[in-house]
């Protein structure tokens, strides 16, 4: 996604802050090579629609023609996933977190101390997909087991399990399948990317994936495995970009990847890898490759969760913005307006507030009643504005007449600037930039900087 000067200097001193002094040491990537790998990526892209490749979610996603059930649940914002433990048998480079801590099953910051508290959750908001990771959910094989039974008892959602594969089986693979699971993912990268595991299940479970980080220095052994893939039944390969977190950095600085700067520090040619795996399966009619771009699922998995606890935590009048957001407009009189009422309103040159809320989950739950205002949310007050009625309409109707920052249906970025003059007014053109980050939900691929 295109970004405004504003929010790369706000992203520059945000990644520095959180890594301190060791940000000397990444290798980001240099001004004059942005549009070098850029336009590295679009001819890429080119090459992939030209042979029917078809991007979704606002762009920040390929190739989407076959991705699974579950990818479509979460692009949607109807999917949970369950932690059900936070200890892992692997040692992944890339993996963001500590996993040696037996935690309780978690999700969005909310912990479950029983199945049916989690298989609750999952009516009250009504959640299409549920899916079961860790850690490594098959170290605790019988709890997990029993969270599925409790969901699929209540519930009747796509359900599917993550795993790296070192102690599946046959037996456990059957009473998976047995407790409703509809997919098993599996991360081959764990151990030396083997599909002997994925192959035993694709046996049993009808809709097998593989699903891994896109290690630049693995690509060729990546592609080489597709036909293997698609022979053995395997539905589907779903790669993500390598995203750099406190935890995994050390390891990540020991390989020469560029590190490009976002919400979170990525790796650069792990997307341009993904890119030219999604294309190299398409030339050869191999296993479909989706690419689960960082900004898809930093975009649309916390918009989709602000939207969920917007939906209980919003007052009369309120709006909830594409992008989750709890949004007040609060005349000088305190009465709330709708977007829709103000915009029909005139009141010249009277002052009104604009507020927006981030509506977070504080992670108490209460286990009694069946009402979905047991889970507590906390409204976060973000930002605040204070201005005339012109120029709250002005910078709406900017908002709702282009879409700034629009991407084309590819993922490339569109380079249109916005329609917006301050007009000597007190909103400045930073100020619109921060309505509508907050406003609207963005797609495309990462901004190379």
């Amino acid at each position: 996604m295109k970004l405004s000067i504003f929010e790369k200097e706000k992203l520059l001193n945000s990644n520095e802050l959180e890594y301190g002094r060791y940000s000397t040491f990444f290798r980001w990537i240099e001004s004059d090579e942005t549009e070098i790998f850029r336009s590295e990526r679009d001819s890429i892209i080119d090459k992939i629609e030209s042979l029917g490749g078809e991007f979704g979610f606002k762009g920040s996603k390929t190739d989407i023609r076959n991705i699974s059930p579950g990818c479509r649940c979460c692009g949607e914002g109807t999917w949970s996933c369950l932690f059900i433990s936070g200890i892992c048998n692997a040692s992944c480079f890339y993996c963001p977190t500590r996993q040696d801590t037996a935690l309780k099953p978690s999700t969005n910051t909310l912990e479950f101390d029983s199945p049916d508290s989690y298989a609750q959750y999952i009516k009250d908001f009504d959640f299409k997909g549920v899916s079961m990771s860790g850690g490594e959910p098959f170290i605790t094989f019988e709890l997990m087991i029993k969270y599925l039974h409790a969901v699929k008892k209540k519930n009747d959602p796509y359900i599917w399990v993550y795993t790296n594969g070192s102690l599946a089986d046959e037996e456990k693979i059957k009473r998976l399948k047995d407790a409703g699971v509809d997919e098993i993912r599996f991360d081959i990268g764990a151990f030396d990317y083997s599909l002997k595991k994925a192959e035993m299940a694709a046996s049993i479970i009808d809709r097998v994936t593989v699903e891994v980080p896109m290690v630049p220095e693995h690509t060729e052994l990546m592609q080489k495995l597709l036909p293997e893939m698609k022979n053995c039944g395997i539905k589907h390969l779903n790669l993500h970009q390598l995203r750099v977190t406190p935890h995994n950095f050390p390891k990540m600085l020991e390989r020469d990847y560029r590190f490009i700067h976002g919400q979170k520090v990525t790796v650069l040619e792990s997307e341009i890898a993904a890119l030219k795996t999604v294309l190299h399966s398409i030339e050869n009619d191999f296993v479909p490759v989706n690419y689960c771009s960082f900004v898809f699922k930093r975009n649309f998995q916390s918009a989709a969760a602000r939207k969920r606890y917007a939906g209980v935590s919003a007052k009369t009048g309120e709006g909830i913005t594409q992008n989750g957001y709890i949004r007040e407009i609060l005349s000088s009189e305190e009465h709330i307006f709708t977007l829709e009422d103000f915009m029909k309103t005139d009141r010249e040159n009277e002052i009104f507030t604009l507020t927006y809320f981030n509506p977070t989950a504080t992670g108490k739950v209460c286990n009694t009643g069946e009402n979905i205002e047991k889970y507590h949310v906390e409204r976060k007050k973000m930002i605040r504005f204070r201005m005339t009625y012109k120029e709250l309409k002005y910078i709406f109707e900017r908002i709702d007449e282009n879409n700034l920052f629009s991407y084309e249906t590819s993922g490339k970025i569109n380079e249109n600037t916005p329609d917006f003059n301050p007009k000597g007014g007190s909103v400045s053109l930073k100020d619109f930039y921060e309505i509508y980050q907050l406003e609207i939900l963005r797609g495309g691929f990462a901004d190379y900087f």
